[in-house]
């Protein structure tokens, strides 16, 4: 829930473009999503999250500080697991300071920002570093890869596929 919003809130104040309307969206997304949060902690399910919510923000701050400390464990418990993540966070640091030189719209730059920003959060909040890095790498790479397409083709033309089934001439 915690990198949902993180991932959100970066994403509105990219798609907004700068300056006090990209920090107001930002805002009103995090909000947005902590309101969720909140109302499912409240109503939905028990859940470890909906626990620490209901507990107050002492126990939601004791939460957090033992997922750091949980996530900072499973990171460095063996030398592959280690090799992982520091491997994947470098390349995703390589990845993020190469981001400024793509030649992608506004819309996609503020895409793979804020997702770059989900990971950074859920490293620190999930504990599952192994995972959320090098799936975090992968799912980068596929959505740069999205980013950096081409323009669509104009409906008519085949390449590089059909855009429909359709034969009638």
């Amino acid at each position: 829930a915690i990198v949902l919003a993180a991932g959100f809130a970066v994403l509105g104040i990219g798609l907004v473009g700068g300056g006090r309307p990209a920090w107001v969206a930002g805002a009103t997304l995090a909000a947005g999503a902590v309101l969720l949060i909140a109302v499912d902690a409240l109503l939905g399910p028990s859940t470890h999250v909906g626990e620490s919510v209901r507990g107050g923000p002492g126990e939601l701050a004791s939460d957090l500080g033992d997922r750091v400390t949980l996530s900072w464990e499973r990171a460095t418990s063996s030398s592959w697991t280690a090799l992982v993540v520091a491997g994947s966070i470098a390349a995703l640091a390589l990845l993020a300071a190469r981001l400024r030189r793509l030649d992608v719209p506004r819309d996609s730059r503020a895409l793979l920002v804020a997702f770059l920003a989900a990971i950074a959060v859920s490293l620190v909040v999930n504990d599952s570093p192994g995972d959320v890095a090098a799936g975090g790498l992968l799912g980068y790479l596929v959505l740069e890869r999205f980013a950096r397409r081409p323009e669509p083709v104009p409906r008519g033309l085949d390449w590089p596929y059909p855009l429909s089934r359709s034969t009638s001439t």
